[in-house]
């Protein structure tokens, strides 16, 4: 997230702001950085990187606790997995 995060900065940008006319990726972020520094591509990173962590975090403790209380030592299936995936990600 944190690589491709500038990507996100300037996809954001070009819906965003009426002045920057549709070009190239490189040229967006370019102009972002010539105009606003190196930081301006990283800007709320940080609240981005915490909400995914919690998120994960959540969804994953989710899923391994319905596998263990719907599976309880039998073999999973994928179909199991998928609705338990399911269930989690809600």
């Amino acid at each position: 997230m944190t690589v491709f995060y500038p990507l996100d900065t300037a996809r954001l940008r070009l819906q965003v702001d009426e002045k920057i006319k549709s070009s190239s990726t490189p040229a967006v972020l370019a102009k972002i950085i010539r105009e606003e520094g190196l930081l301006a591509v990283y800007r709320s990173w940080f609240s981005v990187i915490s909400s995914l962590c919690c998120s994960n975090l959540i969804y994953f403790y989710t899923f391994n606790a319905l596998k263990e209380t719907w599976v309880k030592g039998q073999s999973s299936t994928n179909s199991k997995d998928l609705t338990m995936g399911f269930i989690s990600g809600t």
